[in-house]
């Protein structure tokens, strides 16, 4: 391997540890400038006077693909159109994706971020935006961001047609009542315009590439102690509750010591994993159970996927029996919790549950019973860290992941089985000595 991929790489390797930094401090920035800033209710104000200082973030997406013939040849956009369209080879070929859609974000005379994404589904789009700015943060887009939930979300139709016969275009479909994001666009023509000298960057390496070069042209913004880790900053960060969006990050693990610090070890967690249009339209295709299915499947260890399966089977006896509307209720709503936590636990290490309650500015009774059941179910190892429990003293617990996904689990516990439970719980909980 030479010399120059090495340093090309480690330098890659170094941006995308700094860039996280980068992120939670733009974020703060964020949050704390427009904390009590709302956008007129009326959508069609013109907001050019009140905007016309503030640095309103603008999010936009562009693809970034080769001009060679070669790269070109088979790729779905010769049969469809859209941007998705052009970044995968036709299904007859495989459906592999050979180019790579971008999702920027940016503010004027601001940093800007890139995220390699696989398309421009909400589903996919908010998470990655959730990592930059709060909801209640005002942001800039096109129309491509319609299932953006922000209150202060302004869009402008880029597809505007006129009205005069004359024309095709209307003339103001780029920038309308000052919504607008050029700046986004602008960030955007630098990075192809940067990225000509790759020629074609493989999309498995496209997070990498894009971390550095948003990472090299960041470092003016930000003062070195926002970029230092938290031990080695000399003036601490005044601390504050950041919204759970910053809290799902799950940042700052230790990476750089994997497979026995080997180089390769250190850059597969910043692989994008990029799936043929194939398996992209068998997943859609799937029905409930058989993606719970794949879900379960995934888990290694072959114990642990057994009392998965068991668990799922309790579930839909459960499901198929005669269940009340609260009880339905209560069980939509765990759901809905552990989703959110659960992205939430490190792989690493161990947390606190009250320090975790505290993160997600939730109940701790509620995180309770999450605990309780998880750890009945084997998929988290709990220590207890109270020597000597006593009656109406808080209990104190360490809690770490034992599988990647979470499997489908039953979270209303019948009275006949709660003293089973209990008793189960209890056992498998291993106290610290």
């Amino acid at each position: 391997m030479g010399t120059a991929y090495l340093l090309k790489r480690r330098l890659q390797l170094f941006a995308s540890e700094v860039l996280p930094r980068m992120q939670e401090a733009f974020y703060r920035d964020n949050k704390l400038r427009f904390r009590d800033f709302n956008l007129p209710k009326d959508r069609n104000t013109d907001l050019t006077d009140i905007v016309r200082d503030l640095p309103i973030p603008q999010a936009d997406t562009v693809v970034l693909y080769s001009c060679g013939t070669l790269a070109n040849k088979g790729r779905k956009r010769f049969k469809r159109t859209g941007q998705t369209s052009s970044i995968y080879m036709s299904e007859s070929l495989g459906g592999m994706q050979r180019g790579t859609l971008v999702s920027t974000i940016g503010v004027k005379n601001g940093p800007v971020f890139y995220d390699s994404i696989p398309n421009q589904k909400a589903e996919t789009i908010n998470p990655i935006l959730g990592k930059y700015i709060p909801v209640h943060n005002p942001l800039f887009t096109d129309e491509g961001y319609r299932g953006y939930p922000g209150k202060s979300h302004r869009m402008v139709n880029h597809s505007r047609k006129s009205q005069d016969k004359r024309y095709k275009w209307a003339r103001n479909r780029w920038s309308k009542n000052g919504v607008h994001c050029n700046v986004a666009e602008g960030n955007q023509a630098v990075l192809k315009r940067a990225f000509k000298s790759y020629v074609w960057i493989n999309p498995k390496h496209s997070t990498l590439a894009l971390n550095e070069f948003a990472f090299l042209g960041n470092l003016r913004y930000f003062s070195l102690n926002d970029l230092l880790p938290e031990e080695s900053r000399t003036t601490p960060v005044t601390q504050y509750h950041l919204d759970d969006n910053w809290a799902l990050r799950g940042s700052g693990k230790k990476l750089m010591h994997s497979e026995k610090g080997s180089l390769l070890g250190c850059l597969r967690p910043y692989h994008y994993k990029a799936q043929t249009l194939v398996e992209i339209h068998r997943r859609e295709q799937m029905s409930e159970r058989d993606k719970t299915k794949d879900i379960i499947n995934s888990i290694e260890n072959e114990e642990l996927r057994t009392q998965a399966w068991k668990a799922y089977r309790k579930l839909e006896a459960w499901s198929k029996a005669g269940t009340t509307q609260d009880q339905r209720q209560k069980q939509r709503y765990y759901e809905a919790l552990a989703e959110k936590v659960w992205p939430g636990l490190s792989q690493d290490s161990y947390i606190e549950i009250h320090d975790l309650a505290r993160r997600f500015k939730l109940s701790g009774k509620h995180l309770f019973r999450l605990m309780a059941i998880w750890t009945d179910a084997g998929i988290i190892d709990c220590v207890h860290l109270t020597n000597a429990p006593k009656r109406n003293k808080l209990e104190y617990f360490d809690i770490k992941p034992q599988t990647k996904v979470l499997p489908p689990l039953l979270y209303v516990i019948p009275k006949s089985d709660l003293g089973r439970f209990k008793k189960s719980w209890r056992r498998k909980t291993r106290r610290l000595v």
